[in-house]
């Protein structure tokens, strides 16, 4: 039927259903050219989506989500604003600048939005402050994908 896995989300592009967020968001990334220009930097990008998805967001739905004791939330919170989050930022930040500290890859894909999304996520976990300072690139990554006509026009329409 319409819904595959019986789930949510799905993206229907010419009759054709895709479902599963990550499987949309890669698909999205080429049909819109930015899920790399070369197979290696395809393979970047994912590295970065699925490094912040796996990794990274899986760990703050433990004490967003999961965790129903309250104490244990503040541990699991405690440990990722103190460990698992500066630990997985410092990963990013040497990624970012082995690609000229510009772009994860190099050119614009859906991993450097991806990172600013994640970015806005973390907004009320992480000090922002604190992050910028310990690392600038990513921080600048930050802003410079929040610049970007399409991404204030969407956070424009959000507020709205």
């Amino acid at each position: 039927g319409r819904f595959p896995f019986q789930q949510m989300p799905i993206l229907e592009v010419d009759g054709n259903i895709y479902v599963q967020s990550t499987a949309i968001s890669r698909a999205s990334a080429r049909f819109t050219g930015l899920a790399g220009k070369t197979s290696l930097e395809q393979a970047q990008a994912d590295e970065i989506v699925d490094y912040l998805q796996n990794d990274l967001q899986e760990e703050m739905i433990k004490f967003l989500i999961v965790e129903k004791d309250e104490e244990k939330k503040a541990e699991l919170k405690k440990k990722f604003v103190e460990q698992t989050g500066p630990r997985g930022l410092g990963f990013l930040e040497k990624r970012l600048e082995s690609a000229g500290g510009e772009y994860f890859t190099g050119n614009l894909t859906y991993a450097d939005i991806a990172f600013y999304r994640f970015g806005k996520f973390t907004e009320n976990i992480l000090d922002g402050e604190e992050i910028a300072k310990k690392f600038p690139k990513l921080a600048a990554l930050y802003t410079r994908i929040s610049e970007l006509p399409n991404i204030k026009k969407y956070e424009e329409a959000k507020s709205s």
